[in-house]
């Protein structure tokens, strides 16, 4: 007698004999517990539709990076542009010595770097956005038209601004800088040069 399909039930052994029936090798056809014994008709199934769509995004993200069977990548980060904005200049008088402008607005955030081996006293005032700039700095306001002075100091490396001009720090969309001795120097340099981390 042939065997009734009950959805639900898995099928026994049709002659087990005198033992207790077992169950033969059956699989659920429809995720529904329809359960259809293996047969070479009715193989097991051997293909997993959610693994296979995973592995096919695999390959396709991978054929997405791979270019002229090389791998296209690229280093995540930041973009850092350097820009001199003064080379190497000596300044032998009291005149004032403006730097070119600098558009700031492909950047998201710059570093101010200067160096001088003046051997005066030299004043640096930050012109930003089209003029000097005033802001709080611990309870009192300053500005930058009276700037900052370096002292007589042969700098043998870069100092950064952005740490004694406070506003250098935020957002901007240009920057000049006014350099200028009270006495004329005699000797010695001031270059500037500025990162900028692109946006």
């Amino acid at each position: 007698m042939a065997e009734e399909h009950v959805r639900g039930r898995m099928p026994l052994e049709s002659n087990p004999g005198n033992r207790n029936p077992a169950i033969p090798p059956v699989f659920d056809t429809t995720g529904k517990e329809d359960y259809r014994r293996v047969t070479p008709e009715n193989p097991l199934p051997t293909k997993d539709k959610d693994l296979d769509e995973r592995l096919t995004a695999i390959e396709n993200k991978l054929d997405s990076v791979i270019e002229n069977g090389s791998l296209n990548t690229q280093l995540t980060g930041s973009i850092v542009e350097k820009v001199t904005l003064l080379e190497s200049t000596s300044i032998n008088s009291t005149s004032v010595l403006r730097t070119d402008k600098l558009d700031l607005t492909r950047f998201r955030k710059v570093m101010v770097y200067i160096r001088s081996t003046l051997d005066q006293e030299l004043t640096v005032r930050t012109f930003l956005d089209g003029s000097f700039v005033r802001y709080l700095e611990d309870g009192e306001w300053k500005d930058t038209y009276n700037g900052v002075k370096l002292p007589i100091y042969m700098f043998q490396r870069f100092y950064s601004l952005n740490d004694i001009v406070p506003p250098l720090n935020q957002v901007n969309k240009d920057l000049q800088l006014h350099l200028l001795c009270s006495e004329a120097p005699t000797e010695g340099s001031v270059e500037v040069r500025v990162l900028g981390v692109v946006r």
